[in-house]
């Protein structure tokens, strides 16, 4: 077996070896949130985030994760405000998600190099020295910011389905401010019924009654719903609430309003992107379907054109 065979090889089996252990932490992953989601189920609780480690297996991947992430993480003080607050907007709450937020930036920044200059020359691509040098750095760099895009991403993804469903959240709760019920009962009500349609709207609002029912002020509970979710619709609607408090006005009048306000900015949006699909349909149609069309039109004649103009 010469040096090339041996690569290969070592490649393979550590391309194995990879997939079968996150198919096992995806499986047990799996487990645990489909036991959470049966447990909020019969509790009639939004499920919330719990932390790892309290196996043995847990306990041995929490420190291969915290040496991974010592690599690249800026600090050892990993209790950066901003960065929670990123993993928080994003659903991550766990005691140990800014570590396994660097560790997998290290992974990925040491792993697609790695596998870069395995694979590539294995799969026959003829590369210089130079060229397989700069493909690795490449790589290094994409795998170095992948975890940041993958986590921009998750968080654009929760904010769109957290202002889905906020106005039919906000007429629920005037429902409940109206049926008699205080602001604090009336957002913990709302949260397990909201529960089942968007659990990450349920998940943030159950948190605040939660901070509520552990002594924090209502104010403060609310200020920290907008600071998690990051969106203007919960900011306004926050400081709605806040003010209603302070100056002592009605309620329910407040979120009939809100409600109303809402519900004509939903219309808005979605007026607003069907008046975008001419213009983004634009650029397919002219670049792909009319050359198409062209071809099928004129291809035939185009083709007996040489024979009609040759003959006497």
């Amino acid at each position: 077996m010469n040096t090339a065979q041996m690569m290969f090889a070592v490649s393979v089996s550590a391309a194995f070896l990879a997939v079968v252990m996150l198919t096992v932490s995806a499986a047990l992953l799996w487990r645990d949130r489909r036991l959470g989601a049966r447990l909020a189920q019969l509790s009639g609780r939004p499920r919330l985030p719990q932390a790892s480690g309290t196996q043995p297996y847990g306990r041995r991947v929490a420190r291969v994760v915290a040496a991974l992430s010592n690599l690249s993480a800026p600090d050892r003080r990993l209790h950066d405000s901003k960065l929670r607050l990123r993993l928080a907007t994003a659903g991550l709450r766990g005691e140990r998600a800014p570590l396994g937020y660097y560790a997998a930036r290290t992974a990925l920044t040491l792993l697609l190099p790695l596998l870069a200059v395995l694979v590539l020359p294995q799969l026959g691509a003829s590369l210089s020295g130079t060229a397989l040098a700069l493909t690795a750095f490449v790589m290094a760099v994409a795998g170095y910011f992948l975890p940041t895009l993958l986590l921009e991403l998750r968080i654009r993804a929760r904010r769109e389905q957290i202002r889905e469903s906020l106005p039919d959240m906000v007429d629920l709760l005037l429902v409940c401010v109206e049926s008699g019920l205080a602001l604090d009962a009336a957002i913990n009500r709302v949260s397990r019924e909201i529960a089942g349609r968007n659990p990450a709207l349920a998940e943030e609002f159950h948190l605040a009654a939660l901070e509520i029912r552990a002594g924090a002020r209502r104010v403060d509970a609310l200020h920290n719903l907008a600071s998690r979710c990051g969106l203007d619709d919960i900011n306004n609607l926050v400081a709605m609430l806040v003010q209603s408090e302070r100056f002592g006005t009605s309620l329910g009048d407040a979120l009939r309003v809100h409600a109303d306000f809402m519900r004509v900015k939903r219309i808005q949006r979605a007026e607003e992107l069907a008046a975008k699909v001419p213009l983004k349909i634009l650029f397919p149609l002219i670049l792909l379907i009319f050359p198409s069309l062209l071809v099928v039109i004129l291809g035939p004649a185009m083709i007996r054109l040489p024979q009609f103009l040759g003959s006497p």
